[in-house]
Protein backbone atom coordinates (compact mmCIF):
# COMPACT_ATOMS: atom_id res chain seq x y z
CA UNK A 1 0.00 0.00 0.00
CA UNK A 2 1.08 3.18 -1.01
CA UNK A 3 2.46 5.63 1.59
CA UNK A 4 0.00 8.36 1.50
CA UNK A 5 -2.97 5.76 0.91
CA UNK A 6 -2.26 5.02 5.18
CA UNK A 7 -1.77 8.29 6.45
CA UNK A 8 -5.06 9.52 4.47
CA UNK A 9 -7.22 6.48 4.33
CA UNK A 10 -8.51 6.08 8.25
CA UNK A 11 -9.31 9.93 7.88
CA UNK A 12 -10.99 9.76 4.44
CA UNK A 13 -12.97 6.37 6.34
CA UNK A 14 -14.26 9.14 9.36
CA UNK A 15 -15.24 11.75 6.65
CA UNK A 16 -17.47 9.64 5.18
CA UNK A 17 -18.56 7.28 7.89
CA UNK A 18 -19.51 11.07 9.76
CA UNK A 19 -21.16 12.33 6.38
CA UNK A 20 -23.03 9.45 6.29
CA UNK A 21 -24.43 9.11 9.58
CA UNK A 22 -25.49 12.98 9.28
CA UNK A 23 -27.64 12.22 6.26
CA UNK A 24 -29.35 9.35 7.96
CA UNK A 25 -30.25 11.51 10.76
CA UNK A 26 -31.55 14.37 8.93
CA UNK A 27 -33.58 11.53 6.65
CA UNK A 28 -34.98 10.12 9.58
CA UNK A 29 -35.88 13.20 11.55
CA UNK A 30 -37.69 15.07 8.21
CA UNK A 31 -39.69 11.94 7.68
CA UNK A 32 -40.12 11.99 11.69
CA UNK A 33 -41.32 15.20 11.79
CA UNK A 34 -43.37 15.20 8.45
CA UNK A 35 -45.49 12.80 10.47
CA UNK A 36 -45.21 9.72 8.52
CA UNK A 37 -44.12 6.35 9.87
CA UNK A 38 -42.11 5.24 6.46
CA UNK A 39 -40.08 6.98 3.32
CA UNK A 40 -38.66 5.14 0.57
CA UNK A 41 -35.17 4.69 0.02
CA UNK A 42 -33.71 4.36 -3.46
CA UNK A 43 -34.40 1.42 -4.03
CA UNK A 44 -38.34 1.72 -3.43
CA UNK A 45 -38.06 -0.05 -0.16
CA UNK A 46 -39.29 1.19 2.99
CA UNK A 47 -37.47 2.92 5.85
CA UNK A 48 -38.11 3.53 9.23
CA UNK A 49 -37.36 6.65 10.68
CA UNK A 50 -36.29 5.64 14.07
CA UNK A 51 -34.22 2.68 12.56
CA UNK A 52 -32.26 5.00 10.10
CA UNK A 53 -31.54 7.71 13.13
CA UNK A 54 -30.13 4.94 15.24
CA UNK A 55 -27.97 3.46 12.50
CA UNK A 56 -26.84 7.29 11.54
CA UNK A 57 -25.99 7.69 15.50
CA UNK A 58 -23.65 4.21 15.52
CA UNK A 59 -22.12 5.65 12.12
CA UNK A 60 -21.01 8.78 13.90
CA UNK A 61 -20.00 7.30 17.42
CA UNK A 62 -17.80 4.72 15.67
CA UNK A 63 -16.36 6.99 13.20
CA UNK A 64 -15.43 9.98 16.31
CA UNK A 65 -15.07 7.51 19.26
CA UNK A 66 -12.57 4.59 17.14
CA UNK A 67 -13.48 1.64 19.91
CA UNK A 68 -11.46 -0.14 17.45
CA UNK A 69 -8.55 1.39 17.77
CA UNK A 70 -5.11 -0.93 19.53
CA UNK A 71 -5.35 -0.42 23.03
CA UNK A 72 -1.43 -1.08 22.82
CA UNK A 73 -1.14 2.59 24.09
CA UNK A 74 0.08 3.96 20.41
CA UNK A 75 -1.57 5.20 17.55
CA UNK A 76 -2.33 2.31 15.03
CA UNK A 77 -1.44 5.25 12.09
CA UNK A 78 1.88 6.60 13.28
CA UNK A 79 4.03 2.85 13.60
CA UNK A 80 5.28 0.94 16.44
CA UNK A 81 6.08 2.25 19.99
CA UNK A 82 9.32 3.13 20.63
CA UNK A 83 10.93 -0.02 22.98
CA UNK A 84 11.30 1.21 26.99
CA UNK A 85 14.66 1.87 28.26
CA UNK A 86 16.08 -0.21 31.11
CA UNK A 87 16.23 2.64 34.16
CA UNK A 88 19.30 0.57 35.68
CA UNK A 89 21.73 1.30 32.59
Amino acid sequence: MANWMRRHLPTTRRVVYVTMGVVLIAEGATALLRGSVSYPNYWGGKVFPPLAIVLGLASVGFAVADPFRRRSGRDPRRGAKRPRRNARQ
